[in-house]
């Protein structure tokens, strides 16, 4: 339940595009 925390944290690392 840490998608919000990877989002705000490194939303490049969620969505590296």
């Amino acid at each position: 339940m840490q998608e919000k925390h990877g989002k705000l944290i490194s939303p490049l690392l969620v969505f590296p595009s």
